[in-house]
């Protein structure tokens, strides 16, 4: 009965689905593409008996707007696309770039149920206060202020009731899509669609888990622990569920807004170069980086201070790969192209139908490009974002996790030059890379490495006198 139940509801959702694409005019791409069942019979006899087909559309804007209609699993869909050039083209990457959640607010009742329901106590003996109007309404969740008894001022962030079975749901029916994509056409194929959706189901199904999202801030609070200029906010497990998270309020200045800033009294110049680190370091040292920092998830906070929020969408990148990224910019600062070519080609994964060579030869293009026109080639995050996004176009592919990150630097460099316009990203990375490089790969790591043998060493030593008397 339940699997009844829940093929009806997914039929259901293809209905709702399969209209809102017909009316916005994307009927005939279902027949093209081995999907022609999700188009209603009026549409399709009108398509085949009739032989009217479907005017053509701009793909790319359609796409972005029947996903800002269809809700939050689509909504979360082109995010994750915006930041995956190896997953669609170059046009699709900078149109879902500006999609436009449009999330009502939930009614106060229906949150002061969910929270009720979720920590197993009245709102009254929760918090001492606790704000009705959210400071802010998202396509998953809403954030209201409150004060706990103790006297901190938080941020609650509760789940929308009832948002997971429609967004298991949909992922279950983009899988289906993205299969038979990949099956009916080639030029999609190469794109690897099914990945695209793998990689969205399970950064949606964590984003869901908000005991999830709160262990990302305090794995990021203790990446920082020792930096000054970095703040995370706290996290109040009494208070956080799966689908309730409390954590400190944060009370500060959207990053980019150099005007407040400035009338704020901090010092423009030392929160650029807290940010630069905010952004490098958790890329570079840590291994483990906030996948979507833009400036409403970053404050310039008190004592000159960058405070992440929100982390619900993170990477990881292995520390292999970490060290060949770290390589990979210490040869790019300092333009020894041959090196940045070489330090490339260990990052990158191929096949048969793969051009490498022809794909070396147009990143040389752009480094050159980008050295020889320093104002109008754009940044150094930029080539690097436009080196990864190139490659699939010659069939080579980079890790998934490098290419977010590498969105994720050019939107952090983007949030630091807004805050201090006349920066040099590259003179202001520079110090944190050769720091990094020398901890990582030079005398520093050496000593490391001996500290983390001796304990081996000694044991095996401690062994050795039963192992001689048992080999005689």
């Amino acid at each position: 009965m339940g699997r009844l139940t829940t093929m009806l509801a997914d039929l259901r959702r293809v209905r709702q689905i399969a209209k809102a694409g017909v009316e916005a005019g994307l009927g005939h791409y279902f027949s093209r593409h081995g999907i022609a069942w999700c188009s209603p019979l009026w549409c399709r006899f009108k398509c085949f008996v009739l032989r009217r087909h479907c005017p053509r559309v701009d793909l790319p804007r359609t796409l972005r707007e029947l996903f800002e209609r269809l809700g939050p699993t689509f909504m979360k869909l082109g995010q994750v696309l915006s930041m995956r050039p190896d997953f669609v083209p170059a046009a699709f990457v900078s149109e879902f770039q500006k999609l436009q959640e449009h999330a009502p607010a939930v009614p106060f009742d229906v949150v002061e149920q969910q929270i009720a329901a979720e920590l197993n106590a009245p709102l009254t003996d929760l918090f001492a206060e606790f704000e009705t109007e959210p400071v802010a309404s998202a396509s998953l969740g809403q954030v209201h202020r409150a004060t706990l008894h103790s006297g901190e001022v938080v941020a609650v962030k509760i789940q929308r009731p009832g948002i997971e079975p429609v967004i298991r749901a949909d992922l279950r029916l983009l899988a289906y899509i993205a299969r038979q994509l990949e099956k009916h056409n080639e030029a999609i194929a190469a794109y690897r669609p099914t990945r695209a959706v793998a990689t969205l189901t399970s950064s949606l199904l964590k984003e869901l888990d908000y005991v999830h999202e709160g262990r990302n801030a305090e794995r990021f609070a203790y990446n920082f622990r020792d930096d000054d200029g970095v703040k995370i906010p706290k996290i109040f497990w009494s208070h956080t569920t799966r689908r309730v998270l409390t954590m400190e309020f944060i009370d500060g200045i959207r990053m980019g807004d150099a005007d407040r800033i400035d009338d704020a009294g901090l010092d423009a110049h030392a929160v650029m170069q807290n940010c630069t680190r905010a952004c490098l370091l958790p890329t570079l040292e840590h291994g483990f980086f906030h996948a979507d920092p833009h400036p409403g998830n970053v404050l310039a906070v008190e004592g000159n201070r960058v405070c992440y929020l929100d982390f619900g969408m993170v990477g990881s990148i292995p520390r292999e790969t970490r060290l060949q990224l770290l390589v990979f910019f210490l040869h790019f600062v300092h333009e020894d192209l041959d090196a940045v070519l070489e330090s490339l080609s260990a990052l990158v994964e191929t096949d048969e139908a793969s051009d490498l060579e022809d794909y070396k030869n147009e990143v040389l293009s752009m480094l050159i490009h980008f050295f020889q026109n320093p104002r109008d080639a754009g940044t150094m995050t930029e080539t690097f974002y436009e080196i990864l996004a190139s490659a699939a176009t010659y069939r080579v592919y980079f890790p998934g996790g490098l290419i977010m990150l590498a969105k994720s630097m050019v939107t952090g460099e983007a949030m630091c030059r807004m805050t201090h316009r006349d920066m040099d990203y590259i003179e202001a990375s520079r110090p944190v890379i050769e720091r990094v490089f020398s901890r990582e790969l030079g005398i520093e790591s050496i000593f490391r490495s001996y500290r983390q043998l001796v304990p081996q060493i000694l044991s095996m030593l401690k062994g050795l006198p039963q192992l001689l008397m048992t080999r005689h």
